[in-house]
């Protein structure tokens, strides 16, 4: 009888054999885009905040490219870099129904390869494909036990999704991809309690995902053999991180590839804090809002955005990035909740501090059963006077039912891009060679 390992893998087998249209290669380029804009700025801040960071590149010699730095490391740490770096500001691509961000690790697992072993564009597109395939309907079946474990999706399963993507792209067999599936599935980990405090670790999860599922990728051409069923079994994958449950839904029908469910992020905050984001933007510009006449914010939403989200003390970026509060405040002071808005000038800012501490979020019972088809927020805000005016956003922008507009994932970009000094020749040139990326993959690292 066929193991949970044996179906997925010969599911995903089947897809990249037949199943990959040309508007999901689409797609993963403009995934692609949206992963160089974010690491390439989130690079310049990592190594401007943390200079110390080189540290990891000691001794580790290479020709793949540390993006965003202009330095070289070995393929392992290079994928270790990248991953830290595209995480770094909050602002890379994820996906609801899993509660993962997939662009970070997959990427900054895979381009260093490509960059070593001169895989085409076309092999490298579908190779990305069936990686987001693999890690998003990985994390929707595992959700939401995963999360309420305290394990982290993105370090758990997206390097699982990454190992697939490597081994697609150096041509493995069947037997070679379930073994890299248990490979990747052993070394996957990652902790929710680097979010709390002041942390700063929680890109590290990205990091070491995006490497340890690149050497779980590598592994399969040594041919060691793994588990029946990694996935399913009694001591497996789905049992140790999520007691097994989910297990039945891993293959449900899609009438697309799973690459065109995730959202991309136009604020540089944790996605729990957009829809009250969002909601307090509206309010802002709608009623004309000044901060002078805000009594108190309550917002209401669902379970998984109060966690871990609701503290209004806050004395660092890391700390503000996973605040629902400071996030709405800074949208109530700034209008904007951008990079620099999560800069330590802006996060010591008087007027966001004091508001901040004006922000409760609450759950709602209602919001809460509606995850993750919807995750919504009320936001309602108490104005001198007496009044109150309040918005609901279910849907905040970047998500499939309410995306950002071309013009929109282009101006993220090039603000990233002018974040970190990049030339407008360069970014003209970056966005084009990935626009024709089948036969110009090559020229890419020339701009990373």
């Amino acid at each position: 009888m066929p193991t949970v390992s044996d179906i997925f893998s010969d599911y995903l087998y089947g897809f990249h054999t037949s199943g990959i249209l040309q508007k999901d290669l689409e797609k993963a380029k403009a995934c692609l885009k949206d992963y160089l804009g974010v690491t390439i700025g989130g690079a310049n801040a990592l190594f401007s905040k943390h200079p110390d960071i080189c540290f990891l590149l000691e001794g580790a010699s290479g020709e793949s490219s540390v993006i965003g730095t202009g330095k070289n490391s070995s393929l392992l740490n290079a994928a270790l870099i990248n991953g830290i770096s595209s995480h770094y500001l909050e602002l890379d691509d994820g996906f609801r129904f899993g509660m993962v961000h997939p662009g970070t690790v997959i990427f900054s697992a895979l381009l260093p390869l490509v960059e070593l072993k001169k895989i085409s564009g076309l092999e490298f597109l579908k190779a990305t494909v069936l990686a987001y395939e693999a890690c998003l309907r990985l994390s929707k079946a595992m959700q939401p036990r995963l999360k309420e474990k305290g394990l982290h999706a993105t370090g758990v399963v997206a390097g699982v999704g990454a190992a697939l993507g490597v081994g697609f792209a150096l041509g493995y067999s069947k037997d070679q991809l379930k073994s890299v599936l248990a490979a990747a599935a052993t070394s996957s980990s990652g902790i929710l309690e680097v979010i709390r405090d002041e942390s700063q670790l929680k890109p590290f999860n990205s990091g070491q995902a995006a490497m340890n599922g690149l050497a779980a990728g590598l592994s399969g051409k040594a041919n060691m053999m793994g588990p029946n069923d990694v996935l399913g079994g009694s001591q497996g994958f789905f049992f140790v991180n999520s007691d097994a449950s989910g297990v039945d839904t891993l293959m449900e029908e899609s009438s697309e590839a799973f690459i065109h469910s995730i959202y991309v992020k136009p604020y540089a905050a944790c996605r729990h804090a957009h829809a009250p984001v969002e909601a307090a933007l509206y309010l802002k510009e709608e009623h004309g809002l000044d901060v002078e006449m805000i009594e108190s914010v309550s917002v209401e939403t669902y379970k998984f955005a109060v966690v871990l989200h609701d503290h209004q003390e806050v004395g660092s970026p890391a700390s503000a990035k996973m605040s629902t509060p400071y996030a709405v405040a800074a949208a109530l002071v700034f209008g904007k909740v951008g990079m620099e808005q999560f800069k330590e000038e802006a996060v010591k800012d008087e007027r966001v501090q004091t508001l901040c501490k004006k922000v409760s979020v609450y759950e709602s019972a209602e919001l809460s059963a509606q995850v993750p088809a919807k995750r919504a927020a009320i936001v309602r805000i108490g104005l001198k006077g007496n009044l109150t005016v309040e918005h609901k956003i279910d849907f905040p922008k970047g998500e499939p039912e309410n995306p950002m507009s071309n013009i929109e994932m282009d101006d993220k970009f090039s603000s990233l891009m002018d974040f970190a000094g990049v030339s407008n020749t360069a970014q003209e040139e970056i966005l084009t060679i990935v626009d024709s990326l089948e036969d110009r993959m090559k020229e890419l690292f020339d701009y990373l």
